[in-house]
């Protein structure tokens, strides 16, 4: 097992699609880093004030509306001033079905499944799968979280959001708002893991399609098809708070007030539980093998 999960790993790795993603999570977590901190922060605000000058403004009766653009209010999974934020939520489904979601058809039609099959079962090839996709899309969904992270911190401080400071999103009555303006590397860092449960679980979806699918397109777009269509009746269901667009999201956290991360955590594992079976049953039971 573990050399078959290993032989799957490497072919990820070295996949054109995982280079993609790369390629465009770093483009968006860069375009977003010279469109806030560029151009919005040092540009509209002047730039980040220095110790000296925060100290100075700390006595100033309107300390609040100068108070210093942060890290956790400026990457790109803690601010919407601008619509970098939702390109990266929208496309996010693409960036992780994206670089082994294919896979599974790609070795079934080229007959390359056949030989796999007759070196090792069945039970430890799917396995094998499903382990790797999902670590791919949780990889894929999140580099350009952690990238932009990282790249705001060459430029923005890494003080606390503040409440009065009226420059964030999160008000005290939001989903872990206690989290953010106390915590909020630990507000964050639960989002983190909420965004690679979603991107390992819509990587995984994507291996169900492929049992019908005709083309690699349509598997790589189908987890962002479902995730619209999930978004869109959940909406007018009413059920907005159980969107998946809306949960991965920090900057809608007024959409999910009554959520907490173990039921967040428990939506993720019943979608995950369905896919797996449902993928490992057909997958066991498939007489098509080229």
């Amino acid at each position: 097992m573990k050399e078959m999960i290993r032989f799957e790993a490497k072919r990820c790795a070295g996949s054109r699609e995982t280079k993609l993603v790369v390629l465009f999570s770093f483009l968006i977590a860069l375009g977003h880093f010279l469109s806030f901190c560029i151009w919005y922060v040092g540009y509209r605000q002047g730039g980040v004030m220095g110790a000296e000058e925060l100290k100075y403004m700390a006595d100033k009766p309107d300390f609040n509306t100068v108070y210093p653009a942060c890290l956790y209010e400026g990457f790109i999974g803690g601010e919407a001033y601008t619509f970098w934020n939702s390109v990266y939520f929208y496309i996010l489904p693409v960036l992780a079905a994206l670089p082994f979601g294919w896979s599974y058809f790609q070795d079934e039609t080229t007959g390359y499944l056949r030989q796999i099959y007759s070196r090792v079962s069945r039970s430890q090839y799917l396995t094998a799968k499903m382990i790797v996709t999902f670590c791919s899309g949780a990889v894929g969904g999140t580099l350009t979280y952690i990238l932009s992270f990282a790249v705001n911190a060459l430029y923005l401080p890494a003080v606390k959001p503040n409440e009065v400071a009226q420059h964030n999103f999160i008000t005290n009555r939001m989903f872990m708002a206690e989290w953010y303006f106390s915590k909020p590397w630990l507000y964050f860092g639960v989002y983190l893991l909420i965004i690679m449960l979603c991107g390992g679980v819509l990587a995984v979806s994507s291996l169900l399609i492929s049992f019908v699918a005709r083309n690699r397109l349509i598997i790589c777009m189908f987890p962002f098809i479902l995730y619209l269509s999930a978004d869109y009746l959940l909406m007018e269901l009413g059920l907005e708070k159980y969107s998946i667009a809306g949960i991965i999201n920090p900057m809608m956290a007024d959409s999910k007030v009554d959520m907490n991360f173990p039921l967040i955590a428990g939506i993720f594992g019943i979608l995950l539980l369905l896919c797996v079976f449902s993928f490992w049953w057909i997958g066991c039971h498939r007489k098509k093998i080229i």
